[in-house]
């Protein structure tokens, strides 16, 4: 979340998201990373994760306006797995997506769901004005839990827009394999009419 903070305070860059990781930081320590200090630290892993965050945003906003995704005045639902502390569903809030949902681990998901409520809702509450991200706690190593908890995300939305920022690299092959091919391949059961997987823009 820090370095998506400083990232997110470089003005003029794709990344720039006008406060919205600096929202959820500490009220004193969070001015380090703040503009103009953000200038100071060297362009190391956060700018990394900086292109990760440009290309995954560019990415989602895309498969949102997609008509793939569009069916009359229907609106696709971006399911986000491992989210951690990403600000996307605020980030991207006018995208125009039914819900966002986050998926992660349950410590994970009750801080975050308690920091959005205790620091972003006070500091910026046009950031929350179509509601936060609906917090479901899992673990998505486990497949019985991977299934529970894509159900619940999914459950009743037209066609679903799937986000994986860096999660796999944490589960075994075996692990990875079974969580894509659950989220692609049970979208009937969940109730989804369509589902895309999209690697590069590509839908497979």
């Amino acid at each position: 979340l820090w370095w998506k903070a400083i990232s997110g305070e470089a003005r003029g860059s794709p990344t720039y998201d006008g406060g919205c990781a600096l929202s959820l930081l500490p009220p004193v320590t969070r001015w380090l990373v703040a503009w103009p200090l953000s200038r100071l630290y060297p362009l190391l892993h956060h700018q990394n994760v900086a292109m990760r965050t440009a290309f995954l945003d560019a990415a989602v906003a895309s498969e949102a306006a997609s008509p793939l995704h569009r069916h009359g005045n229907r609106r696709p639902r971006v399911v986000v797995l491992g989210a951690g502390y990403d600000m996307r569903a605020m980030r991207l809030r006018e995208l125009p997506v039914e819900a966002w949902y986050e998926i992660d681990l349950p410590g994970v998901a009750e801080a975050k769901g308690r920091l959005i409520e205790e620091r972003v809702r006070r500091r910026r509450p046009d950031l929350l004005v179509g509601g936060p991200p609906r917090l479901i706690g899992g673990n998505m190593s486990v497949h019985l839990e991977q299934t529970e908890c894509l159900a619940r995300a999914c459950e009743g939305a037209d066609s679903v827009i799937l986000v994986v920022e860096a999660l796999l690299i944490y589960l075994s092959e075996e692990s990875a394999l079974r969580l894509l091919s659950e989220a692609y391949g049970s979208h009937e059961k969940m109730g989804v009419q369509s589902a895309y997987v999209s690697l590069t823009g590509s839908p497979v």
